[in-house]
């Protein structure tokens, strides 16, 4: 696996109690944290962010409004002191800048098709399998399916 993408997709919710853990097995996995991370706003949270931050990961998260984001007591600042969140509106000002709308971007390249191509081109709606076990080893011949008519494809040329 490259440093610089990693895929990670688990089945553990929320997703915000999940980064830290994640971030941990991705060290262990790589002997490194990848060199960018993206995430969507399930993961935003101050504690994340700075967990982020401590880990000196150039990350891009979605976020959403304060109040949804984190318990009440997550900060004790002020609600509208300017000094609430610091993480958070660095990552906001991240996020504004040409370079953080470019990385954020490419979200919408890595994984999100990869699931519209498997219902729209495979016709997928529904697992036929019940229980975690056997939906994973549908899903699992599924996108080794995928990717595989995906490189007969490439390799039949245009």
């Amino acid at each position: 696996m490259a440093r610089e993408r990693a895929v990670v997709a688990g089945e553990d919710p929320p997703d915000v109690q999940r980064l830290r853990p994640l971030l941990e097995q991705l060290h262990r996995n790589l002997d490194q944290y990848p060199a960018q991370f993206t995430a969507d706003a399930g993961y935003a949270s101050e504690a994340n962010v700075a967990a982020l931050a401590d880990a000196h990961l150039h990350a891009v998260i979605a976020l959403r409004r304060y109040h949804r984001d984190e318990p009440p007591d997550a900060d004790p600042a002020p609600k509208r002191a300017p000094r609430r969140w610091p993480h958070r509106n660095a990552l906001r000002e991240r996020l504004a800048s040409a370079d953080g709308k470019a990385l954020y971007r490419l979200r919408k390249q890595t994984v999100e098709p990869v699931f519209g191509q498997i219902k729209g081109a495979r016709g997928f709606r529904q697992f036929l399998r019940r229980g975690l076990a056997p939906v994973g080893a549908e899903w699992a011949l599924l996108c080794t399916a995928h990717n595989l008519l995906k490189l007969h494809q490439a390799s039949a040329g245009p």
